[in-house]
């Protein structure tokens, strides 16, 4: 959801996830349950980019990720809505589930639900032949209903395990 309500496009989700910066910001959020103070926020991505500890950083490194996060990333990831950021205490939190449904709607395979419509009106033409008592239909009828509620549970099943099978590697990958 961006913060008027709307979904994100995949499009617009993955350019949000293209930078290394804001990466590092939904990755360091959804691993802290708690609010994170945005000068610490800037002190360890300037250190991860600085390849040094962030006890060894000039004052001039790490205000430059500062002015970066406030002007440039702070607003996109707030506006996209998986971050939110308290103004006067200058601190962020992560939306965990903005951040969950837009991976899920980013990985979801809309060509399975096709299938699954097709051998739903299968099943449902099965039950009006066999309920119908279709003539000359006899065993067809009943061997074209078990045959499209089989293949409507494979498609389904396929469909949600795959669904939270990319849901996972969506996550994994911005958390790891």
């Amino acid at each position: 959801m961006t913060a008027d309500g709307g979904r994100l496009s995949t499009d617009a989700l993955f350019q949000i996830l293209g930078n290394s910066r804001r990466r590092f910001i939904i990755r360091h959020l959804y691993r802290t349950n708690d609010p994170v103070d945005l000068k610490e926020l800037a002190r360890l991505i300037a250190a991860e980019e600085e390849g040094t500890t962030p006890e060894a950083l000039t004052d001039e490194e790490r205000q430059r990720v500062y002015v970066s996060l406030y002007q440039t990333h702070l607003p996109t990831l707030t506006e996209s809505g998986l971050i939110e950021y308290d103004e006067s205490e200058r601190t962020l939190s992560i939306d965990r589930r903005a951040l969950e449904a837009h991976c899920v709607e980013a990985t979801a395979d809309r060509w399975l639900v096709g299938y699954a419509v097709v051998a739903l009106v299968c099943a449902l033409g099965g039950v009006v032949f066999s309920l119908g008592g279709v003539v000359g239909a006899g065993g067809a009828s009943g061997f074209l209903l078990v045959v499209s509620l089989a293949l409507a549970g494979l498609v389904i099943g396929q469909y949600l395990r795959r669904t939270r099978t990319f849901t996972r590697k969506c996550l994994l990958s911005l958390v790891d």
